[in-house]
């Protein structure tokens, strides 16, 4: 327990702190740009002020992530989604992403799953969203019955994971690209990663489409009294 919340303090005094210092930072230079004002400042004023609200927008997205985090298995409720419930949202979210993509449910409509799952196909989807920038970018859910649980599995064909790599992308706020270049708390894989674990299951990276990009595999129950955020 210890180890673990130190840990948990110095992701935040790192990851949390840098940009906490770049927004103390940033209007000072502001101020600087204003007091040799002429009209090439101003187009450095326009770029450190847009830095200020990429980096207080991160900040934000950041201690929401991880309050999610941190509220994961605090609350027992008996909430569940189904099946039809869990595909439509789904597509939704990738119709709104406009990636080719194939959704194939082979469990009955009805059948219901924690509600939590919903937390980790989103989270898993805006993955792909982020991360596989490439043009033609294709994604693959399949959903099916293995004895008294179901199987999810994601794939996409965008850049993947390097195998050495597997274990501490699920670690809280852990990006394998600077966060200037894409945008996001590094909290996704780490979610996901504790609700299935609350669940007493596993989930695994493998690979993607055809060999390629990546794969996220796991199991839920059905029916099942869980801890939601």
């Amino acid at each position: 327990m210890t180890s673990d919340f130190d840990k948990f303090i110095y992701l935040i005094s790192h990851d949390v702190g840098q940009c906490a210092r770049a927004l103390s930072e940033l209007p000072e230079w502001v101020r600087e740009d204003l007091n040799e004002y002429h009209s090439d400042a101003l187009i450095v004023v326009e770029s450190n002020l847009t830095l200020m609200t990429n980096h207080a927008r991160r900040l934000t997205q950041m201690l929401e992530d991880l309050l999610v985090f941190s509220r994961i298995g605090r609350v027992e409720k008996d909430l569940v989604v189904t099946a039809d419930e869990l595909v439509l949202g789904m597509r939704e979210a990738l119709d709104r992403y406009g990636h080719t993509y194939k959704l194939e449910c082979k469990v009955e409509g009805s059948t219901a799953f924690p509600d939590t799952i919903k937390m980790v196909s989103e989270a898993l989807l805006s993955n792909i969203e982020k991360h596989c920038d490439r043009c033609d970018t294709q994604v693959v859910v399949e959903i099916s019955d293995v004895g008294q649980d179901v199987r999810f599995e994601f794939r996409d064909n965008g850049c993947g994971i390097p195998a050495e790599h597997h274990s501490r992308v699920f670690e809280p706020m852990t990006t394998l690209r600077p966060r200037d270049e894409v945008e996001g708390s590094g909290m996704g894989l780490a979610i996901s990663k504790k609700v299935i674990e609350l669940f007493g299951k596993e989930i695994a990276l493998g690979d993607g489409i055809d060999g390629g990009g990546l794969g996220v595999f796991f199991t839920v129950p059905r029916r099942e009294t869980i801890s939601v955020a």
